[in-house]
């Protein structure tokens, strides 16, 4: 099985980890470094722990990047946490990304040699404090009945091929999911192209796509309501694709690319109905995208959702330990940072396997947590577990069935309701 040299995972880490400063501006026992590898070892998947556990083993779990003589106290990392910036960890979270991007195999990648970049927005439970009442939103749904805890709304931007979480945004009250596209849109390069759901189609954010050269693939309304003009006479004409006007700003107009798809989600039920899905994109097929290749484009968005569950299933996401806007940030970089490890190591799993076979998600988080508590503690043998790591986890490899149609049930509805 050809798999990662070790030296490679080895390096990336490290000079991940080294792009943070040493010290603060007061030198203190905390670094910057130092607080955000705290933060990792708080955030393990299936191991979410606390700051006093932590206290107790965090010498022997990052003894190779701290050299500490002593543990420090509970207080003082707190206090630390507070210095980090949101910032700084959303930059050493996309030099991550962008590192092991660089590693993947060329199997996962796209033909074109372009980023296929998905964009969506998770609404998040937040803790209960001052500064996340001033920043976030508290659902109201009737007079007497209002959320207790206030929702913050976190947009992602994932690499679908290669399964990467690539930056995110953490917005404040009356904000939307538009609002964070745009945000996320500037580390975005030239070429790229964003696939994004029905939520986000604004003419506004096409055109801020458009003047950065990003393509887009974004599926539209399709209902009586809230269709566009142009989607709606598209409809009304019967054709399956079409190239057509679309109207931006003012009179700028762009040829834009509409696709028509009949189908039954997931396997369907006697009696269920045929749903209408149009995508818009600046995709031609003169470029090599046919329409069903154009389809199967926009179905590969669905890995952004599955990242969603990881976060709040595998690395309980709302249980943060800060309840500051800045702390909160930090702790959902550490879980993508953790997320994007994880992917490394099921494309390198799932390079030498049959076509379609795919390994358990779950055990990727389990030998990422592993591989990772090595290096922090430089361990000697880091060859051994690596290639160990990546053979436990093509072991357990399946082929995924097709047609399979599950309702998004939230798991965990305690607390978040009180009556006024």
């Amino acid at each position: 099985m050809v798999s990662p040299r070790p030296h490679e995972f080895i390096r990336f880490v490290h000079s991940t980890l080294q792009d943070f400063n040493d010290r603060f501006i007061r030198s203190r026992m905390w670094c910057p470094r130092s607080v955000f590898i705290a933060v990792l070892l708080l955030t393990r998947a299936r191991r979410r722990t606390t700051y006093r556990e932590l206290m107790n083993s965090i010498l022997s779990d990052a003894a190779g990047f701290l050299n500490w003589d002593h543990h420090p106290s509970i207080a003082s990392l707190s206090q630390a946490r507070g210095k980090l910036t949101a910032e700084s960890c959303r930059t050493v979270l996309r030099l991550l990304t962008e590192r092991l991007g660089k590693m993947m195999p060329k199997r996962n990648s796209h033909f074109s040699g372009r980023r296929f970049i998905a964009l969506d927005g998770v609404r998040l439970m937040a803790p209960r404090s001052a500064d996340t009442l001033k920043h976030f939103n508290k659902t109201k749904y009737t007079r007497w009945l209002s959320s207790h805890y206030p929702q913050a709304l976190c947009v992602v931007a994932v690499d679908v091929f290669r399964r990467l979480p690539l930056d995110f945004v953490l917005l404040p009250k009356g904000r939307g999911e538009r609002l964070g596209a745009q945000q996320l849109a500037e580390h975005f390069h030239a070429g790229d192209v964003a696939i994004m759901d029905r939520g986000f189609p604004a003419r506004w954010l096409l055109k801020e796509f458009l003047d950065r050269k990003i393509d887009v693939v974004v599926r539209m309304m399709a209902g009586k309501f809230g269709a566009w003009p142009e989607v709606t006479n598209f409809l009304k004409s019967g054709k399956k694709s079409a190239v057509v006007s679309i109207k931006i700003e003012g009179d700028l107009t762009v040829s834009m690319r509409l696709i028509r798809r009949n189908f039954r989600c997931g396997r369907p039920k006697r009696g269920q109905k045929a749903e209408t899905m149009v995508i818009m994109t600046t995709l031609m097929a003169k470029d090599g995208f046919d329409r069903d290749a154009l389809i199967k484009l926009y179905g590969a968005r669905w890995g952004i959702e599955s990242l969603f569950r990881d976060m709040k299933c595998e690395f309980s996401i709302e249980r943060f330990h800060s309840e500051s806007v800045n702390g909160i940030q930090q702790e959902i970089a550490a879980v993508l940072a953790w997320i994007a490890f994880a992917s490394a190591i099921q494309l390198f799993a799932e390079n030498n396997l049959p076509e379609g076979r795919r390994v358990l998600r779950t055990l990727c988080f389990v030998e990422a947590t592993k591989i990772m508590e090595a290096i922090l503690a430089k361990t000697k043998d880091l060859s051994a577990i690596i290639n160990q790591a990546i053979e436990n986890v093509a072991r357990y490899h399946y082929a995924p069935k097709p047609g399979r149609s599950f309702p998004r049930v939230c798991k965990s509805p305690y607390g978040r309701f009180r009556v006024r």
